[in-house]
């Protein structure tokens, strides 16, 4: 499911969060995702599938929103096209077309940032690491729209190292995805670091791209 075509598995993801519903009698759910399973699939889902409808916030942690840029294969994609047929062609056979997918300047992400990536109703938590050594650069993983909650986990906890596959073992990553699901007030998760923390640095700015703020939004 998951290494096939992104657009298959947010069809299984549709069918879950019904099934989902109808046994909790739910009005809505919150989604939860890493990697893919917080970019682009959910945001096919959300976009293409009518999961806006259902949805009340996604919250991602190692998102591929934009796919990977630097040092990657999308670099070398520019430069020789018929790269990125192969390739596509090859991982379709393997049942792998989500790598491509998921590649900077795929078919499938042009789609998903035509207009805003995101959809009203449905709020957005974004969770990033400058360790991350999959989404490169780590901004990457961020959507850079009005309401959306940009998080680097450095910017809370300075001299963590979490990067991108541990992310889901990591309890200071952990403690920061709960406070949009609990709605509870911001909490320092580590020592030292506090709100004044949040903010744009150049670190954040991916080249060309304007300043990305990150804001903790509590409401």
């Amino acid at each position: 499911m998951f290494s096939g075509d992104i657009r298959h598995s947010s069809k299984t993801l549709d069918s879950v969060v019904d099934r989902v519903l109808a046994a909790t009698g739910a009005p809505a759910v919150n989604l939860v995702g890493y990697s893919q399973g917080s970019g682009p699939l959910p945001h096919h889902y959300i976009r293409e599938l009518g999961g806006d409808r259902v949805v009340e916030q996604l919250i991602g942690t190692g998102a591929s929103n934009h796919g990977p840029r630097a040092h990657s294969a999308a670099d070398r994609f520019d430069v020789h096209p018929e790269m990125r047929h192969g390739y596509s062609r090859n991982a379709g056979k393997t049942n792998a077309l989500a790598w491509e997918q998921q590649i900077s300047g795929s078919m499938l992400l042009n789609e998903l940032t035509i207009g805003d990536i995101t959809r009203p109703g449905v709020r957005y938590t974004f969770l990033g690491t400058r360790h991350d050594n999959a989404v490169l650069p780590h901004q990457n993983s961020f959507v850079r729209e009005p309401g959306v909650t940009n998080i680097t986990v450095q910017d809370v906890c300075p001299a963590h190292r979490t990067e991108h596959y541990g992310f889901n073992y990591d309890p200071v990553a952990q403690g920061i995805v709960e406070d949009p699901l609990t709605g509870t007030a911001w909490r320092d998760h580590c020592t030292g670091t506090g709100p004044e923390r949040w903010s744009s640095t150049d670190e954040d700015q991916a080249p060309g791209e304007p300043p990305v703020r990150h804001v903790h939004d509590s409401a």
